[in-house]
């Protein structure tokens, strides 16, 4: 069940690396919603993407 907290959209993040070590992302430490960095020819998606709450 979704908190009030993550609801408004103010998730817990943890930083989390996939099963075969090969790719980077957050997951919201009470309802588990990923957080995927964008993707594209960029390939710098900025300083604050692994940033705080």
């Amino acid at each position: 069940m979704r908190t009030l907290r993550c609801l408004l959209s103010l998730h817990d993040w943890e930083k989390v690396s996939s099963e075969d070590g090969t790719g980077r992302f957050r997951r919201c430490r009470r309802c588990q919603k990923h957080d995927y960095p964008p993707t594209g020819s960029a390939g710098n998606y900025g300083a604050g993407t692994f940033g705080g709450s």
